[in-house]
């Protein structure tokens, strides 16, 4: 058990990195989704296309390149991108309802 955790602590450096990644990764997401929802552009499926292939391809970089430097610990920056873009989601989502 202690080793689980102190590998877990060894690697929080990766897991920020990857918080970091993850809200990096949902601007492009965010670019498209707040004019729409501001009603200052319509919807476009070729936009939100483009946005989501923009947010995947940041996500991977980012894994194959800590899968390079760091190997199996990798896995702490995936814990950390799937956090960040659920938070960053979660915000967009409170603002959305919160709008008049």
């Amino acid at each position: 058990m202690d080793g689980i955790i102190q590998m877990k602590l060894e690697h929080w450096p990766l897991a920020l990195v990857g918080a970091l990644v993850g809200v990096v990764a949902f601007l492009p997401l965010v670019a498209v989704l707040v004019p729409t929802v501001m009603r200052k552009r319509e919807p476009s499926i070729a936009k939100g296309g483009l946005a989501v292939v923009a947010s995947f391809v940041v996500l991977l970089c980012a894994f194959a390149l800590a899968y390079l430097v760091a190997g199996k610990a990798s896995v702490f920056l995936v814990v950390g991108e799937i956090a960040g873009f659920a938070l960053v989601l979660l915000v967009v989502a409170i603002a959305v309802i919160m709008m008049p």
